[in-house]
């Protein structure tokens, strides 16, 4: 959706911010994907869905060395208490996404 208001991004703005109101008043779960540029200062190219979201949620593909590790992060869940770090997870064929809170990135338990 983002590609289509490029150059314009109050218009993207805007239609984020009605988005994210209309899937409230539906009063549903919903999941909105984006991919972001490696910029740690920002995760979505215009700033404002981490904004209006009520959730973020970080995977990450990390490489150190030769290796490669996958992690995810809970950035941001409003009324929920949440680990503030980064931990080890897979997704296993038949399981879905398997995560292991105790381990540590690239390293042991």
């Amino acid at each position: 959706i983002a590609a289509s208001f490029v150059g314009r991004e109050e218009n993207y703005r805007v239609y984020a911010e009605q988005l994210f109101r209309h899937l409230e008043s539906l009063g549903v779960t919903s999941f909105l994907i984006t991919e972001s540029d490696m910029d740690p200062k920002r995760l979505t190219r215009s700033g404002i869905e981490e904004f209006l979201a009520d959730g973020v949620i970080i995977i990450y593909n990390l490489r150190k060395g030769d290796m490669r590790e996958s992690a995810i992060e809970v950035l941001k869940m409003r009324g929920a208490n949440f680990q503030k770090k980064v931990v080890v997870m897979e997704i296993i064929d038949g399981s879905g996404m398997v995560v292991y809170p105790n381990q540590k990135v690239f390293g042991e338990f």
